[in-house]
């Protein structure tokens, strides 16, 4: 949205052909200059807005900052749930959240979230298998030509 009443506000003042030049260039590097700081990715960065859909339905707002700041690896400042159905046993919310990188702990009651299947330690890491050679009769063809 700022974006577009930026662009707006650049034509509007390179249209009026205000008299002195450098009053027009000035005012228009001004606008780009507000923009580029607003913009940079230094100046919110941890910040996010996210729908999250839950696979379960979460009725309490302690229990439910809970679970999000565990899925989303950060702290919640606001969700607002989209929709809470108690047959389909889901939860719709729409998430504002500073994302840290810090590693949470499963809150009990919650199973952990892994994204890979764990590897058990007793299981020896497979062998590759053995390669087949060519027959005896194919092997001659090939040395023969």
């Amino acid at each position: 949205m700022a974006y577009y009443f930026s662009a707006l506000a650049l034509g509007l003042i390179a249209g009026l052909g205000i008299e002195p030049l450098w009053l027009t260039g000035s005012l228009m590097a001004l606008i780009l200059l507000v923009m580029f700081v607003g913009d940079h990715p230094r100046v919110l960065p941890a910040h996010r807005h996210q729908t999250v859909i839950l696979d379960r339905a979460v009725a309490e707002d302690g229990e439910l900052y809970a679970r999000l700041e565990e899925v989303l690896h950060g702290t919640v400042h606001s969700a607002t749930v989209q929709e809470l159905d108690l047959v389909n046993d889901k939860t719709i919310v729409d998430v504002r959240y500073a994302y840290s990188p810090v590693v949470f702990a499963a809150p009990v009651g919650f199973p952990a979230i892994t994204t890979a299947a764990p590897r058990h330690a007793d299981q020896a890491p497979a062998e590759p298998a053995p390669v087949a050679s060519a027959p005896a009769h194919v092997a001659a063809r090939a040395g023969a030509a």
